[in-house]
């Protein structure tokens, strides 16, 4: 209201946040090696918006893993661990203010045994996202979180691919 009576005094009020990560795209590939425990590599890119004009941190929607590549707009990432209630989780510092692309990279452990296997990926949510798993088999079944049917099967480049919204 004050605004509206007082245009010539407007009181800039800031941005509520300093920003955040608008979208989150996972890419895993998993190796065909049957019958032993071994990794499968995960490529993720993020949009990330600062709104304020002096650089802030934002924190990853991952949960604490080692980031094996991190570049920021192409350079590289300056990458700080941040605090959270499920330990340190990796945070980018986000020198300007606008939008930004980050692409990392980083390992997660997968158990196979026999045909069947698992991994575990340890994300949080945000605005919009896909992961997009590249099975090492045209002829495999994939569960995501119990269920059959919470993804899409496509090929890409003769190589079948789960994506899940």
């Amino acid at each position: 209201m004050w605004t509206a009576a007082h245009p010539e005094q407007a009181v800039d009020a800031g941005a509520p946040a300093g920003g955040f990560v608008a979208e989150a795209l996972y890419a895993v590939t998993i190796p065909p090696t049957p019958g032993q425990t071994g990794v499968a590599q995960v490529t993720a890119r993020y949009v990330i918006h600062n709104f304020r004009e002096e650089q802030v941190t934002i924190a990853l929607p991952l949960g604490p893993v080692a980031l094996t590549m991190a570049r920021l707009n192409g350079q590289a990432a300056a990458l700080v661990t941040a605090e959270d209630p499920a330990g340190g989780v990796p945070a980018v510092v986000i020198p300007t203010r606008g939008v930004h692309v980050l692409d990392a990279a980083y390992s997660v452990r997968l158990e196979q045994s026999g045909p069947a296997g698992k991994l575990t990926l340890s994300t949080r949510p945000v605005a919009s996202g896909l992961l997009r798993v590249t099975l090492p088999g045209p002829d495999l079944s994939v569960r995501v979180s119990g269920g059959t049917r919470t993804y899409r099967r496509d090929r890409d480049d003769n190589r079948t691919v789960a994506l899940v919204p």
